[in-house]
């Protein structure tokens, strides 16, 4: 008897919705999902929760007021961020990159205690 198995896909981070206002992103965003704020032709804001699970970004995509981040997203692909990200909360560090869809996490990534 032959037995089947499974392989599960990793999900690749993507953008899930578009609303207008931040207001208006839900409390819960599915898993490895972005929400981008603003309009279709210029984003304001990328929102997720971030990897590591400890709270939400709020990413500027408004090249006008810096600092500002770039989102894309191919038609196959996942999302795409650039340049990395590197938040600090309650005395953790995360700093990653997004590419693809795939979490890459920078080289030295470890907690930091302050």
């Amino acid at each position: 008897m032959r037995r089947l198995t499974w392989r599960i896909p990793r999900r690749r981070w993507r953008i899930v919705a578009q609303v207008a206002e931040a207001d208006l992103v839900a409390d819960w965003i599915v898993a490895h999902g972005i929400v981008t704020v603003g309009s279709p032709s210029a984003g304001k804001w990328a929102v997720f929760d971030c990897p590591c699970g400890s709270e939400r970004i709020m990413l500027n995509l408004d090249r006008t007021r810096p600092p500002a981040w770039s989102l894309s997203q191919g038609l196959l692909r996942g999302a795409s961020i650039h340049p990395s990200v590197d938040t600090h909360h309650d005395g953790r560090r995360c700093h990653y990159y997004m590419r693809k869809g795939r979490v890459l996490w920078a080289q030295g990534n470890r907690e930091e205690r302050r």
